[in-house]
């Protein structure tokens, strides 16, 4: 068992164990001997344990989403398991998600995961005004055709027509980069002689553009920046213990923390994925 596993099984334990004696129960965990059956025998009495202290609340999300991500998809997702799983949790930050996509894609996929699917230039209103709604636009799939046409300044089709009113209207405008990598598999050629130079110039006009070309993860996460996440936080500091599940219901963008205080490992990694930071309170 590695080190981060076994501070999670430890401190998960001492959180059942405040939970069910109190902040005030003495360091020793071992049941006495006089206890049985959930009764303290006292002599030749039975007496009933003190109740249980409630369990530390966790503030759940507010429900529906007020701020919107516009998603450019131009293909296939299913190989983006990042972007995936993103557009699983964004509801719950806040984020209602739409998504402008081609012939090619599968509409009833998306919109059984919630994601408002968009086809026409016409529903974005007049000269691409609607895009001013949106918190942010991004490109989970960004690969060397598209890249080179956005930097040429082509616009062949719908999809590019939004990036360039995005970018117009200052709207942030994200791409991740993996499609573009040398070691690529789903475009192929991005290895050949002379190929990286080419995509190094593209992404460096889209740069130039406005456009942010960033890994995966740090595009899912700063899209979770751009939206302000909606939800707003009532500045109450969290003295308890702070476990993998909490994370994945906490409201950001900053949790209050009080000194002292565990978050395991395995939360402060999806507080950092869902781009929420922790803030420490309180006295040494």
């Amino acid at each position: 068992m590695d080190i981060d596993r076994l501070t999670e099984v430890i401190t998960e334990e001492v959180r059942k164990y405040l939970a069910e004696n109190g902040p005030s129960a003495p360091a020793c965990a071992c049941p006495s001997p006089a206890v049985s059956g959930g009764t303290v025998q006292d002599g030749g009495n039975r007496v009933s344990p003190a109740p249980k202290p409630a369990e530390p609340s966790v503030r759940q999300p507010v429900p529906g989403a007020t701020q919107k991500v516009l998603c450019l998809i131009h293909g296939e997702i299913e190989e983006e398991r990042e972007f995936s799983a993103a557009l699983g949790r964004w509801p719950q930050d806040g984020i209602a998600v739409e998504a402008f996509i081609g012939s090619s894609v599968d509409r009833k996929a998306l919109e059984n995961r919630g994601v408002r699917a968009i086809s026409t230039l016409s529903e974005l209103g007049l000269r691409n005004e609607k895009i001013k709604s949106y918190r942010a636009v991004i490109v989970p799939s960004l690969d060397r055709t598209l890249a080179a046409k956005i930097a040429l300044g082509i616009a062949d089709e719908d999809l590019i027509e939004i990036i360039f009113s995005a970018l117009f209207y200052r709207v942030p405008v994200l791409a991740a980069r993996e499609r573009l990598l040398p070691n690529s598999q789903t475009a192929h050629g991005n290895n050949l002689p002379g190929m990286a130079d080419k995509i190094a110039g593209y992404r460096a006009d889209l740069e130039r553009m406005g456009m942010a070309v960033v890994p995966m993860k740090e595009m899912l996460s700063r899209v979770v920046h751009s939206a302000k996440v909606a939800i707003p936080n009532s500045g109450e500091v969290i003295g308890h213990l702070i476990t993998g599940e909490d994370a994945k219901d906490l409201p950001g963008p900053v949790i209050r923390v009080e000194r002292g205080g565990l978050v395991t490992p395995t939360a402060r990694e999806l507080l950092a994925e869902r781009g929420i930071e922790i803030e420490i309170v309180g006295k040494g």
